[in-house]
């Protein structure tokens, strides 16, 4: 999980545990929070994880989104 998450760093991986933690006690307040994925490999379990995270805070304050949806103009 370290190499996949905070590439190997220890102290980044702990503050995103504890961000995640910080989610799942109180969810309602995630609508102005982001949460970035990003990596160029398939398969290092980005959609797996967010499928496991939003069936633990619901569905309706999660979206799979691309990047290009996120960084687009509106």
């Amino acid at each position: 999980m370290l190499k996949y998450v905070c590439n190997g760093d220890k102290k980044v991986l702990d503050y995103f545990l504890s961000l995640l933690s910080f989610y799942v006690k109180y969810p309602y307040l995630l609508n102005h929070i982001i949460l970035v994925m990003y990596s160029n490999e398939q398969g290092t379990g980005k959609s797996s994880f967010l499928d496991f995270f939003s069936r633990i805070i619901g569905n309706n304050y999660c979206a799979n989104v691309e990047i290009e949806q996120v960084l687009d103009k509106h």
